[in-house]
C-alpha cells in the first residue's frame, strides 16, 4: 500500500471521519471512475478473537450487500483488505445528502416528499425481500443525487456497527431514528428499518424531529414511551390522511406497523384516502411475525447501536409530563404530611435510609429470578490476553491532503475521536461478564438488578458509558416503580396513623426536623385516617452530576376523626406535589407543596 493508495485506490481527499473510520474520495484506475471508499476500524474490540468475527461478518454482510441492484442504492463495487486496513469502496454520489437540507429547514413540494420516501421505500423493500436490513436509516444515509434521486449508502455496515462497536467508549450518533426494539435490545427485523423511515417522513414534514430531546437518554424515553403530536399540527395544509400513514408507520408494537415498506409506500401514494381514519393500532399480538425475512437471532454481549451512539453520554433528563387534577380551597392542614407554609431546607443523605417493602421489580410482587448464564466463576477470577492492536490509515502512512472540495459528504454526522479508557485485560473481562448481567436484568425487566450490577461496573470503571447509559435508562423506568411503591406504603401508614414513621423514614432529616411538631399534633388530635389518593403521576429529572430528583403528583382527600368532637373532618383535598432525591437506591421526600387549580 503506498502512501496515498488504499488497495489499487487512489486516494484524492477525505470526506468524513467518525468512530467508524474514515471516508476519502479515491479513484479506481483500472476502470478511471471516481469512488467513495470507507476505512472500517477493528482494531478498537479488545479481544482479538472478535476483532476476527467482526472482520469475518462485515466482509460476509458486505458482499451481500453488493449483490442489492437498485436505482436508489448506492452501489458497492469492493471490499477487501490493505495490509490489516478493512476498506470498502462504492459509488460515489455527487450531491447533498437529507440531512443538509432538512438542517437547512429546505423541505421539497409534497409531491417530491413522497416520491422521495416512496422510492427510499421501494430500495428498502427490495433488500428486504433479498434478506438485508439496513438498521440505520437516517437522513444522514440518505444521499440526493444532482438528478433529485434519493440514494440509500451503508448496507452491510450497520449490522457491524451495532454488534462490535459497543464494547467501546465511542460516540455512535444520536439514536433519533431508532425503533423502539432497538433501543430495547431485542431481535430486529426489517420492520425496525419501517419506523426508521417513518421518523424521515415526520421529519421532512414537519421539519421537526419525532422525538427530540437535549440529551440522548430522553430521546430514548420518548422512543419507547410517548407518541408525538401529528404532523397536521405543525402544517395544516397538510393532507389529513398523512396523519394515519405516519403513525402507523411509528407504532411502537412492531405487528402493528406497516409489515412492509412497499405497504407503506403504497399508502403514501394514496394517502388521501385514509381522510377522517384515526390509526388506534387494533388488538395485534407482540409477538405476531413479520411476511418478510427476519433477522437471524444472535447471542448478544452488547446492546445495539444505540447503546454505541450513547457512550459519551452521562446525563439524563426524561420528560413525563404531568397529570394534575383541580386544586380547593386549602384547610387548616395542608395535605400530604405538612402544616401550611413548611418546606424544606437544603436535602440532606438520611444514614438511615430504609427502602419501601415491594418484590424484586419494586412492583409490589415478588418476581422469578433471572434466567441467565451463571457468570459468576468467571467475574471471581479470569485472564485474558490484551487485543493487538490493528494498524489505521494513518498509521499506515496515508497522506490526506489539507485542500477540502465541495463534493458529498457521506457521514456528515462523523465527530473526532474520544479519548478511550484504559482498563487492565482482568478487569475488563469481569466488566464484559456483568455488562451481559445488566443487559439480561433490562431485557427482562429486572431493573433494580440492572442498576446493582451497573453500579459494579462503575465501581470498577467509573468512565464506562455504557454501563452509565444502561444505570439512566433503568433509574428512568425503575424509579416510576419505585415511587407508585413509595404512595402505596403513604397509604398504609397513614391508614394505621404511622405518619410520624413514614415520614422519619421516607424524608430527608432536614424535611422531617420542619413537619415532625406538626405531625405529632395531628396525631395526637386525629385518629381512625382515611385517605383516598388518585391519578398520580411522577417525573424524573437529572441533577447532571450523577444525581436524580423526582416529582410526585397526586390528589388527596384526607379525613379523620377527631378525638375531642368525635366527628370526622376533612383534614385535606387537593392535588399535591412530593419534591424527592435519590439517596443511594432509595427516594426521599424533601419538599411538599400544594398545587393551585393553574398548576
Amino acid at each position: 500500500m503506498g502512501a496515498n493508495k488504499i488497495g489499487k485506490y487512489e486516494i484524492l481527499r477525505e470526506l468524513g471521519r467518525g468512530a467508524m473510520g474514515i471516508v476519502y474520495e479515491g479513484h479506481d484506475p483500472d476502470i478511471g471512475r471516481k469512488v467513495a471508499i470507507k476505512t472500517i476500524r477493528f482494531d478498537v474490540i479488545r479481544q482479538r478473537a472478535e476483532q476476527d468475527e467482526a472482520q469475518k461478518r462485515f466482509t460476509r454482510e458486505a458482499r451481500s450487500a453488493g449483490n442489492l441492484n437498485h436505482p436508489n442504492i448506492v452501489t458497492i463495487y469492493d471490499v477487501g483488505q490493505d495490509e490489516g486496513l478493512t476498506y470498502i469502496a462504492m459509488e460515489y454520489i455527487e450531491g447533498e445528502s437529507l440531512e443538509t437540507m432538512i438542517a437547512e429547514g429546505r423541505r421539497p413540494e409534497l409531491e417530491a416528499v413522497l416520491s422521495l420516501i416512496g422510492q427510499i421505500g421501494d430500495a428498502l423493500d427490495f433488500a428486504h425481500r433479498h434478506g438485508i436490513i439496513h438498521r440505520d436509516i437516517k437522513p444522514g444515509n440518505i444521499l440526493i443525487d444532482k438528478d433529485g434521486r434519493p440514494r440509500l449508502l451503508d448496507f452491510g455496515i450497520a449490522r457491524v456497527s451495532s454488534s462490535t462497536m459497543t464494547q467501546t467508549n465511542m460516540v455512535m450518533g444520536t439514536p433519533y431514528y431508532m425503533a423502539p426494539e432497538q433501543i430495547a435490545g431485542k431481535t430486529v427485523d426489517h420492520r425496525a428499518d419501517i419506523f426508521s423511515l417513518g421518523t424521515i417522513l415526520y421529519e421532512i414534514l414537519t421539519l421537526t424531529k419525532p422525538f427530540p430531546g437535549e440529551n440522548i437518554t430522553t430521546v430514548i424515553y420518548r422512543i419507547l414511551n410517548e407518541e408525538p403530536p401529528e404532523p397536521r399540527n405543525y402544517d395544516q395544509n397538510l393532507p389529513a390522511g398523512l396523519d394515519y400513514v405516519v403513525k402507523k408507520a411509528l407504532a411502537k408494537n412492531p405487528a402493528q406497523r406497516y409489515q412492509s415498506c412497499r405497504e407503506l409506500a403504497d399508502d403514501l401514494r394514496n394517502s388521501a384516502a385514509f381522510e377522517g381514519m384515526a390509526f388506534t393500532g387494533g388488538a395485534v399480538p407482540e409477538a405476531s411475525e413479520a411476511a418478510l425475512p427476519q433477522a437471524e437471532p444472535k447471542p448478544r454481549k452488547t446492546l445495539l447501536l444505540i447503546v454505541g451512539a450513547m457512550m459519551a453520554v452521562v446525563a439524563m433528563a426524561a420528560a413525563v409530563f404531568l397529570l394534575t387534577g383541580k386544586g380547593s380551597k386549602s384547610p387548616d392542614y395542608a395535605g400530604g404530611g405538612v402544616s401550611p407554609g413548611t418546606e424544606a431546607a437544603t436535602p440532606a443523605v438520611s444514614a438511615d435510609a430504609k427502602k419501601p417493602e415491594t418484590g424484586e421489580s419494586g412492583t409490589g410482587a415478588q418476581k422469578p429470578e433471572l434466567e441467565k448464564p451463571d457468570f459468576s466463576a468467571k467475574i471471581a477470577d479470569r485472564e485474558t490476553s490484551p487485543a493487538k492492536p490493528t494498524e489505521n490509515a494513518e498509521q499506515k502512512g496515508i497522506k490526506i491532503p489539507d485542500k477540502k472540495g465541495e463534493g458529498p459528504d457521506p457521514k456528515a454526522d462523523m465527530k473526532t475521536e474520544p479519548v478511550k479508557i484504559e482498563v487492565s485485560p482482568k478487569t475488563a473481562a469481569e466488566i464484559e461478564d456483568r455488562l451481559q448481567l445488566v443487559q439480561t436484568a433490562f431485557q427482562k425487566e429486572a431493573y433494580d438488578k440492572c442498576l446493582k450490577e451497573a453500579r459494579k461496573i462503575l465501581a470498577l470503571d467509573p468512565s464506562h458509558a455504557e454501563a452509565r447509559t444502561y444505570l439512566d435508562m433503568a433509574t428512568l423506568k425503575y424509579a416510576p416503580i419505585q415511587l407508585q411503591s413509595l404512595i402505596s406504603v403513604y397509604r398504609e401508614s397513614v391508614k394505621r396513623g404511622a405518619l410520624i414513621e413514614f415520614f422519619g423514614l421516607n424524608g430527608t432529616p432536614e424535611f422531617y426536623s420542619e413537619i415532625k411538631a406538626a405531625t405529632q399534633a395531628l396525631v395526637r388530635d386525629y385518629e381512625d385516617f382515611q385517605v383516598s389518593v388518585s391519578g398520580v403521576s411522577s417525573r424524573i429529572i437529572d441533577g447532571g452530576d450523577g444525581s436524580y430528583r423526582a416529582e410526585l403528583i397526586f390528589s388527596e382527600i384526607l379525613t379523620a376523626l377527631s378525638r375531642q368532637k368525635k366527628s370526622r373532618a376533612v383534614l385535606s383535598e387537593g392535588t399535591f406535589k412530593w419534591d424527592l432525591i435519590q439517596v443511594a437506591e432509595d427516594w426521599r421526600i424533601r419538599k411538599i407543596t400544594r398545587l393551585t387549580s393553574s398548576e
